[in-house]
């Protein structure tokens, strides 16, 4: 090997074929080069199904019923290597519906290119416009309801809820304006043991109860809900006691309060048909009287509203008036008796009455219900007192001593049992019955009579 090494000739070849060599590695990397310089700089691309993006249009007069095409094409053009750069996050496709009115129109379309866009690659937006259909809104006023959910804590009750405001603007497209028929939000109430006081949004239904888009000014509103105990509302009786002096009569009573509304257990309210309110004793009474009286509460009531009124007597000097053949009544017959009047013999009774002049004065014997009471009584005859169902403040005039004379018999056809009286039914001295349900007895009348309108003597 040393001996080739060292000839002249077969270094030469050596050093030429190595020459070759690296002549052709240079030519090779040459040529890779070029054809890699030779690929195309610039290009362009389509980004399809691009959303449109609206600004502008006045929510308050218009809807936007529809965008046709709804989504566009984007065409990008530049150099290769910024294009790779662009997607949809560096621009927008804006329609500006700030001029546009009611009905279908085209409107152009505008790109806009956002940060990180690259500044060397062009973009166009296809097509250019699009055709929209815009529609008028209509704003109306309605009323809100607020819905409850759950119950109150044990023994407690959700009052009506306080709302502010009450009443709302609602914003619709003038072809569905008949479809928000309400405006409701829902206020939970489970558990609570006292007010609740909160903001609720509201929404928008259909008579099928069925949400709808609307647009509802405002949207949001207070409410307070009452967290109270059981209640009722019913009549609020005074009861007058003692007698006016002699010679003096009520010509006018009046109460602020008519009604309370009464707090307490349920089963207790249940059982009340009126509240009993406080008493006025007419003692001594003879001229006009204004009182101003607090309201007890009474059994297991917890509250009563209002808890004071005021009650306003007017006393004037009486008047008397005579009322001629009023007819007796027989109250509680039975139906197995023949009964009638014998004393007075025709069943009719003279009366004077005694009370305020303006009230007297349009008396009739039809303002007077006069009878006796037969209940339970077997055959015989009887003197009974009268009992008289008068209107409110008015009275028997003293020194009338008011008895009837009854003859109770054996009938000899009786009625069949299913028509017998109940004994609270009255029946006239003629044996025809009448309804004498609301008679009282003299010896047990207030003199005065109560609020209820009824009074006897």
């Amino acid at each position: 090997m040393d001996r080739w090494l060292n000839n002249m000739y077969v270094v030469r070849v050596i050093a030429l074929v190595l020459g070759l060599l690296l002549w052709a590695v240079v030519h090779m990397d040459t040529t890779k080069t070029t054809t890699t310089s030779t690929a195309p700089l610039y290009g362009a691309e389509d980004i399809s199904k691009v959303s449109i993006e609206t600004v502008g249009l006045d929510k308050n007069h218009y809807h936007l019923v529809s965008i046709s095409p709804s989504t566009v094409t984007v065409r990008i053009s530049g150099k290769t290597s910024s294009l790779n750069l662009v997607n949809t996050t560096n621009f927008q496709v804006l329609l500006d519906l700030s001029n546009v009115t009611e009905g279908a129109q085209i409107v152009p379309l505008k790109l806009e290119k956002l940060k990180d866009f690259p500044e060397d690659v062009s973009a166009e937006v296809l097509p250019s416009s699009v055709t929209v259909k815009v529609e008028k809104n209509l704003k109306k006023e309605m009323p809100v309801t607020i819905d409850l959910g759950g119950s109150p804590a044990e023994g407690l009750v959700a009052g009506t809820p306080i709302i502010n405001p009450s009443r709302v603007h609602v914003t619709v497209p003038e072809s569905r304006q008949n479809d928000i028929q309400f405006v409701r939000g829902k206020v939970p109430v489970d558990g609570a043991k006292s007010a609740v006081v909160t903001q609720v949004k509201l929404a928008a239904y259909n008579a099928d109860g069925k949400e709808v888009p609307a647009s509802i000014s405002p949207s949001i509103v207070d409410v307070e809900v009452p967290i109270t105990s059981p209640f009722k509302r019913i009549p609020l009786q005074i009861k007058l006691t003692g007698e006016l002096p002699e010679g003096y009569s009520i010509a006018a009573f009046h109460q602020s309060a008519g009604q309370v509304t009464v707090y307490g257990p349920q089963k207790e309210l249940d059982a009340m048909q009126f509240y009993t309110g406080p008493q006025i004793d007419l003692t001594n009474m003879k001229s006009d009287k204004t009182f101003v009286l607090d309201i007890p509460l009474k059994g297991k009531v917890t509250q009563v509203d209002p808890n004071q009124m005021t009650v306003e007597l007017t006393i004037v000097p009486s008047a008397r008036k005579k009322l001629d053949q009023v007819g007796i009544l027989i109250s509680g017959e039975n139906n197995q008796y023949a009964t009638k009047v014998t004393n007075p013999a025709n069943g009719k009774i003279d009366l004077i009455l005694e009370g305020a002049p303006a009230t007297i004065e349009k008396m009739g014997a039809e303002d007077v219900q006069a009878f006796v009471d037969v209940s339970n009584l077997p055959i015989g005859k009887y003197e009974l007192p009268l009992m008289l169902n008068l209107p409110p403040y008015v009275r028997k005039a003293p020194n009338q001593d008011l008895k009837v004379s009854v003859e109770i018999s054996e009938r000899p056809n009786p009625v069949p049992s299913a028509r017998q009286t109940s004994g609270n039914e009255a029946q006239p001295a003629t044996a025809q019955q009448t309804n004498g349900n609301q008679a009282q007895s003299s010896a047990a009348q207030q003199p005065h009579g109560n609020l209820s309108g009824q009074t006897s003597e």
